[in-house]
């Protein structure tokens, strides 16, 4: 569990000098390491002593941030550690909340350094940012899982706040007027475009499934993944729900961030519908961020944001299947159908979200979700490990 924790406020981001912690004696550049554990000059005194320390770092407060989160907080004293640990940043409770220009709400959660050895689950409308400012860690046997489910609705932290994503009623399969077949719904376009819903088939005519929106641009700022469309109605009147996207989680360390183990913000597979309903659509994947002055991976490492399946559409007589969900980063498979409804779309590692196929009576499969987006401030390292999709520079 995590200790007791303290607010902190908005400041601009600070100049290299007397703003990197050193705990392992590490500073980047020409600076050193001093007694107080800070990096300065080489050749000048302490950080406390030096007449050009930065005015926004104290011996009370800490400033942070390279990438797309900049905040100053009070300096905490004790570490966070998490090992087999929940967290809901609905209730937290939080170090601090930030309301960003969008709307969106960041929950930050603060310590000395942060150590996750277990599986650290966090659900929530809210991002999540971990701050440890000496260092942030994640053992092998660590894993952090902001990702969304299907199978019980839970969207990972910040899949609730995603901002700039098409509605899913927008991107959702055409229903039946004769309820016998539905289209199936869109797979969710963030940074690359979902795959289309499968059409539907009542016998007489085609029912058009919904179709993906282009993606969207590079984000600059911290959000979740964009849901999946839903599945055109059939006989019972409700084709499969959109999978949720991913959730979004960003690392962020004045000093080193470690990850030899995973961080899982993929989308959820879409919903399984009723018999003769369109499929849901597959969930995007949501947003990583590293934020540190250096880091350390190795070949167990493995950080992914990917997209949900697309589920199977429904037979007459039969319902559909749910979408398949990303269990590492390669792509989650396509959902096939067990009936004459079409298969669901796979979704995207890399890129866009597979369409999903057409049903030969029935409704259509959802489309699979697309990638997700990785971001790393300071990128002065190749990424060791598995990424998907491949990080990018986040200054």
């Amino acid at each position: 569990m995590f200790a007791a924790l303290l607010a902190g406020c908005y400041r601009p981001a600070l100049e290299d000098a007397c703003t990197v912690a050193c705990p392992d004696d590490f500073c980047p550049g020409d600076m050193q390491c001093g007694g107080d554990k800070l990096c300065h000059p080489r050749g000048t005194g302490d950080c406390s002593t030096l007449a050009d320390a930065n005015p926004n770092d104290t011996a009370t407060e800490v400033c942070l941030g390279d990438g797309f989160v900049k905040q100053c907080f009070e300096r905490p004293t004790a570490p966070l550690m998490f090992s087999t640990d929940s967290f809901d940043t609905n209730s937290g409770p939080c170090t601090l909340t930030r309301t960003e220009a969008d709307g969106t709400t960041l929950c930050f959660l603060v310590g000395t350094r942060v150590e996750i050895d277990g599986t650290f689950r966090a659900t929530g409308q809210h991002p999540l940012v971990l701050v440890g400012v000496d260092e942030v860690v994640v053992q092998a046997t660590g894993v952090i899982n902001v990702s969304s489910i299907h199978t019980s609705l839970i969207a990972g932290a910040g899949a609730g706040e995603a901002k700039g994503c098409a509605p899913s009623i927008a991107i959702g399969g055409v229903n039946d007027p004769a309820e016998t077949g539905g289209g199936g719904g869109a797979g969710g376009s963030f940074r690359a475009r979902g795959g289309n819903g499968g059409s539907g088939n009542n016998g007489t005519q085609v029912l058009a499934g919904g179709v993906a929106v282009n993606a969207l641009p590079v984000p600059s700022s911290l959000r979740g993944g964009c849901p999946g469309g839903i599945g055109g109605y059939g006989v019972s009147g409700s084709g499969g729900v959109g999978g949720y996207g991913g959730g979004a989680i960003y690392l962020l360390s004045g000093g080193m961030i470690r990850i030899l183990g995973r961080i899982n913000a993929s989308g959820a597979g879409g919903g399984r519908p009723n018999p003769s309903g369109g499929a849901g659509g597959g969930g995007s994947g949501g947003f990583i961020g590293l934020d540190a002055k250096a880091y350390s991976f190795d070949a167990t490492t493995r950080v992914y944001a990917v997209g949900g399946s697309g589920g199977a559409g429904a037979s007459p007589v039969a319902v559909g299947v749910a979408g398949n969900q990303a269990s590492g980063p390669s792509a989650s498979p396509l959902t096939m159908t067990v009936g004459t409804g079409g298969s669901g779309g796979a979704g995207g590692a890399i890129g866009a979200g597979a369409a999903g196929s057409a049903a030969s009576l029935g409704g259509g499969g959802g489309g699979g979700g697309s990638m997700g987006f990785i971001g790393m401030a300071n990128m002065n390292v190749v990424p060791v490990g598995t990424f998907a999709p491949p990080p990018v520079a986040m200054n």
